[in-house]
């Protein structure tokens, strides 16, 4: 997804450079609002998934941390059964982050393209 965002960013900069260099044959180009909103909308969506694996891999490290700490003491399967979920999560939210589903992307696209026709 951050892949596909990244050159759609390009496809951008790319058309606009063309604009300027066909000195007055294309007299307007531009980027839709609903694509500018959708295109913050999931950046934002990214970081947020960002920050909450970086909170998660600090939150296992301490876990870490504590259940060997725990088990050299005898205790801690409770430690130990939070570090595998921790671990779960940020396996899925990984996952989350490198589909690429396709048929979103064509659905975002027709929802675009309704929207340019209203």
């Amino acid at each position: 997804m951050r892949a596909e965002l990244s050159d759609y960013s390009e496809d951008v900069q790319d058309l606009q450079e063309l604009l300027k260099l066909s000195k007055g044959e294309v007299k307007e180009l531009r980027e839709r609002t609903a694509a500018k909103f959708l295109f913050k909308k999931v950046n934002s969506m990214i970081e947020k998934l960002d920050r909450a694996i970086s909170s998660l891999e600090v939150g296992r490290h301490e876990k870490q941390e504590t259940a060997s700490k725990t088990v050299a003491a005898g205790i801690g399967e409770e430690s130990c059964s939070e570090l595998i979920k921790i671990d779960e999560m940020i396996d899925a939210i990984q996952k989350v982050q490198r589909i690429p589903n396709q048929k979103k992307l064509e659905f975002v696209a027709e929802v675009l393209s309704h929207l340019d026709t209203d």
